[in-house]
């Protein structure tokens, strides 16, 4: 993802280590951090809940949540008692949700509990739909946090997705634009 003299789109200077997001711009370091950090924030916004828990995770995406919120919050494991938070905030990529959307078609079921949601009372929110996981995995190595790679999914979704996409690189934002519109529905 580093490549030689190139302009940035943030800041408009030249720098040898930029790095590219999912829409193939061009940032330096600092621009790309700062450009995940707003993506996340903007979805964290008006969140004035009491008690706030954040689902663990081995992904890259939950260690980009743990480095950018700043709100208090509590780390649970599962969801078992998600009853007792006012929020769950989830680690969920747009490629995450894209899996779940095709899992949900593939297996004959309605799609359901797609963007953000309530249950019992209980706000699920993933601010992170707008952010990709190779960005998550970026923003890690630009930060330093060291993150356990598991590109290996015997899901078929996933490998359909990632067929798909070696031909049409657009295609996992504009289904993840279409299952934000669908799960609005």
């Amino acid at each position: 993802m580093f490549f030689d003299a190139m302009l940035c789109n943030g800041c408009k200077k030249e720098y040898k280590d930029v790095v590219r997001d999912l829409a193939n711009r061009i940032y330096c370091k600092p621009c790309f951090l700062r450009l995940i950090e707003r993506k996340v924030k903007k979805e964290l916004r008006g969140i004035n809940h009491q008690k706030i828990a954040l689902l663990k995770s081995d992904s890259a995406s939950f260690f980009v949540l743990k480095s950018i919120l700043t709100v208090p919050y509590v780390v649970i494991e599962n969801l078992d008692n998600y009853i007792v938070y006012d929020t769950v905030i989830l680690p969920f990529t747009c490629e995450d949700e894209d899996e779940l959307f095709l899992d949900q078609i593939f297996s004959g079921k309605f799609p359901r509990k797609l963007g953000n949601y309530t249950l019992k009372k209980t706000n699920f929110l993933k601010p992170l739909l707008n952010v990709s996981l190779s960005e998550c995995k970026t923003y890690c190595d630009l930060v330093g946090i060291k993150v356990k790679v598991d590109d290996t999914s015997s899901k078929i979704s996933r490998i359909f997705l990632d067929r798909m996409s070696e031909k049409n690189k657009s295609l996992k934002q504009s289904l993840s634009r279409f299952v934000q519109k669908f799960s609005k529905l």
